[in-house]
């Protein structure tokens, strides 16, 4: 099967990060589905935002969603995306990093109705996404890995955890990231069994490269243009 197409908080060359925008313009881009950030305000809603604190060193978990709003009128609710996926013609698949451990048991709870097979929680923290199993067992997770290590590293890392799948995100650990997996690691992680997604990139030769690893899916600021390339990559050449 050829690599689903993720859109990094969305279609984000273009419209802000996670938002409403970045997630339609990543559908009409043939995107498979999309990445997204959530936090947890202090009053328990879960909102769509990568940066843990705001200006001035307060962060989410330490206000309410009624002062969130006031700070950022465009910011979106988990639910709000989760309602707008379930209204889609076609499978969309929802990859949720989460920001803050010990939000994980909520938002765990929050996507136990979401489709399973189509609804990922990851994060780089090993101990919330054993949590999230806990709380949710059906609940799919990631764990996302920053560092570069060998893949049954990543194998036990994620046995360790319960994960069922392992996210790479090595786009900054070198000036060519592809050379940093091998296709006998990518093919080892599947073999044992594990959903493997791979960070997120945008230049051409490069993510071609990472289409030829066989991988299960791959994120990417420019969902259009990884589209076009997941599409007419030819696994025999």
């Amino acid at each position: 099967m050829p690599p689903s197409v993720l859109a990094h908080r969305g279609a984000r060359h273009a419209w802000p990060d996670n938002s409403m925008a970045a997630f339609t313009a990543a559908l009409d881009e043939g995107a498979d589905g999309v990445e997204c950030d959530v936090q947890v305000t202090r009053d328990g809603v879960a909102v769509l935002r990568h940066d843990l604190f705001f200006a001035d060193g307060l962060s989410v978990g330490d206000l309410n969603w009624a002062d969130i709003q006031a700070r950022e009128l465009a910011i979106v609710p988990l639910d709000d995306l989760l309602a707008w996926r379930r209204g889609l013609e076609r499978r969309f698949v929802l990859l949720v990093e989460l920001k803050d451990p010990l939000a994980a048991s909520a938002v765990a709870r929050m996507l136990a109705e979401e489709p399973p097979g189509d609804t990922w929680l990851g994060g780089f923290h090993g101990p919330a996404l054993a949590a999230a199993h806990a709380a949710v067992p059906e609940l799919n997770t990631s764990l996302m890995v920053g560092s570069v290590v060998g893949a049954e590293d990543l194998v036990h890392l994620a046995r360790r955890f319960g994960c069922a799948g392992v996210h790479p995100c090595w786009e900054a650990r070198a000036r060519s990231p592809a050379d940093l997996l091998s296709p006998a690691a990518a093919a080892a992680m599947r073999s044992a069994g594990l959903f493997l997604t791979l960070w997120h990139e945008e230049r051409v030769e490069q993510l071609r490269r990472l289409v030829a690893l066989g991988v299960d899916a791959i994120c990417t600021d420019t969902p259009g243009r990884l589209r076009a390339i997941v599409d007419t990559h030819d696994p025999a050449a």
